[in-house]
């Protein structure tokens, strides 16, 4: 898939001028979880605000790493919400390019549904010399996350790719950090059969096409690590609740 197969995104104008600012944010998602939108759906409040404040940036393009609305919900309740999300980033100036979430994708009907209104789960595009991948980490029936067809649309994409540069990937779970221990001693879940393949796998082939930096949410926090000279960065702080370390102060 490219960006121009993608019905409901991008929106918006890039700047002109060879160099590009791009932002970064995920888990907008509307915090405290059902109870909070069954009423009303609505993106949260934090995320609205930055919405704002990424307009007075006039970046090139913004990037979300998934987890977009609640979900896990009716048909009918998808489709408010999703309505909800529009309405809100329709306020953007810059380009909007979305990465799918376990919160955006958990059965067969959202699937179905965010398809049909924003285009395949993964697919790639260039943007003034620069190569972008997005990444889907919510193919039904994969327990390695990364794997079977998209595993091979990855590596025909990257090897096309080689004269770009640089070049950034985007996923929604962090699997790198499956293995248990993240930096700043942050413990979190194991998902060893994702762990393994991402570093087995998926890893050696970025490095091998000079990927420069992996961009992932799901955790809703800011981690930041090199492996191999790729940077690593997990950042979740788009308007869901935060957690792990001096979650409050955050």
């Amino acid at each position: 898939a490219t960006a121009q197969e993608l019905p409901g995104q991008p929106r918006g104008e890039s700047m002109t001028g060879d160099a590009f600012t791009f932002v970064v944010l995920g888990d907008s998602r509307t915090p405290g979880g059902r109870y909070a939108t069954v009423q009303v759906p609505a993106v949260s409040p934090v995320f609205e605000k930055q919405i704002q404040l990424i307009n007075r940036l006039s970046p090139d393009l913004l990037v979300t790493t998934g987890d977009l609305i609640w979900g896990h919900c009716d048909p009918d309740m998808t489709t408010r919400e999703w309505d909800a999300f529009d309405e809100a980033v329709n306020g953007l100036n810059a380009p909007l390019y979305m990465v799918v979430g376990n919160h955006d994708i958990w059965n067969g009907p959202s699937r179905e549904t965010y398809i049909e209104r924003y285009g395949p789960e993964y697919y790639s595009f260039d943007h003034k010399g620069a190569h972008f991948v997005v990444l889907s980490t919510e193919v039904p029936g994969h327990g390695t996350r990364i794997s079977g067809p998209q595993l091979e649309w990855l590596e025909r994409d990257l090897a096309g790719s080689d004269a770009r540069a640089p070049k950034y990937v985007f996923l929604h779970q962090p699997l790198w950090g499956y293995g248990g221990t993240t930096p700043d001693m942050v413990q979190r879940r194991r998902e060893d059969a994702a762990y393994d393949s991402w570093m087995q796998n998926v890893h050696p082939l970025l490095k091998k096409h000079g990927v420069d930096v992996v961009f992932g949410g799901h955790w809703h926090m800011y981690l930041a690590q090199e492996i191999d000279g790729i940077r690593y960065l997990t950042t979740g702080g788009g308007g869901a609740e935060m957690d792990g370390p001096n979650s409050l102060e955050w």
